[in-house]
């Protein structure tokens, strides 16, 4: 049985709706993950991937391969989400800051989950997908 089974078979559906919509409305980014964690059966790496997707301008992924090649813990006050999004803000900032393009046609300005799936790719040795012309 999968994640999404699991948290549909032990939440109700109002229930999940209501904890990512609390979720969203939070400005700090530790509040935000401790409104998704709440929902049973989704923990730091899935609940973050759900916040990822709700905000890629706000929001990053903190999963195990993340977690366990940089050292940044999954718990669930935060703290090692904070400290990752916190990075990945410093990072999107420096790219700001030098003019650095954004590489697809798609967009024309980093977010920070862009910066997340840099470090995703490269931790797991995969190279950017190809520009197509």
């Amino acid at each position: 049985v999968g994640v999404g089974a699991l948290v549909i078979k032990h939440n109700t559906p109002q229930n999940i709706a209501n904890d990512f919509r609390e979720a969203c409305g939070k400005n700090d980014v530790r509040e935000a993950l401790e409104c998704v964690v709440k929902i049973k059966h989704l923990a730091v790496s899935f609940g973050s991937k759900h916040l990822r997707f709700l905000d890629p301008e706000k929001y990053v992924v903190l999963d195990s391969i993340i977690s366990e090649k940089l050292g940044y813990p999954r718990d669930e006050e935060g703290d090692g989400y904070k400290a990752f999004v916190d990075d990945c803000e410093q990072i999107l900032k420096m790219l700001k800051e030098q003019n650095v393009p954004y590489p697809c046609k798609e967009r024309t300005e980093w977010r920070i989950a862009d910066i997340e799936m840099a470090i995703y790719r490269k931790i797991r040795g995969k190279k950017a997908p190809r520009k197509h012309p």
